[in-house]
C-alpha cells in the first residue's frame, strides 16, 4: 500500500499562507492588484456556490475584483434586520450568527455565502435577517 501524507501542522500553514494572501489582496483597492492577485482570488472563490452560478468567467472575475475584505471581530454585529440589503458576503474564516428577534436561529460557516438575493433582486430590499 502507498499513501500520501499530510500533517496538520502543514496543513495549518498552508492553509494560513493561501488565506493571508487572499487578505492582503482583498485589502488592496481593486485598481492596484495584479493579474496575478486577481487570479488567486478566483481561484480562491471559484468552488463558491454563487459563483457556479454565474456562466461566464469574466462576470466571476469582475466580481472577484471589485470584492473587498470586511473584518468583523467577534460579537461585532455585520448588520441588522430590516437594514438596507445591497451586499453580498462570503464567510472566508469565522462563523456568523444569525439572530432574528432576539434569537440566534443560525449559523454561517467559513465557505459558505449570503446575501445573494441583494444582487439579484430588481429593487433593493430591506435584510430578512
Amino acid at each position: 500500500m502507498i499513501v500520501a501524507k499530510l500533517s496538520r501542522y502543514d496543513y495549518l500553514q498552508i492553509t494560513n499562507s493561501i488565506e493571508k494572501q487572499i487578505y492582503k489582496t482583498l485589502k488592496k483597492p481593486s485598481r492596484d492588484r495584479t493579474e496575478k492577485e486577481l487570479n488567486r482570488i478566483f481561484k480562491f472563490m471559484s468552488g463558491e456556490a454563487f459563483f457556479e452560478t454565474m456562466r461566464l468567467d469574466g462576470m466571476r472575475r469582475q466580481c472577484c475584483k471589485a470584492m473587498v475584505l470586511q473584518r468583523v471581530g467577534a460579537g461585532e454585529t455585520l448588520f441588522y434586520q430590516g437594514d438596507r440589503g445591497d451586499t453580498f458576503h462570503i464567510v472566508i474564516r469565522g462563523i456568523i450568527r444569525v439572530i432574528q428577534n432576539g434569537s440566534t436561529v443560525n449559523q454561517i460557516e467559513a465557505g459558505a455565502s449570503f446575501g445573494e438575493v441583494a444582487l439579484l433582486a430588481e429593487k433593493v430590499r430591506k435584510r430578512s435577517f
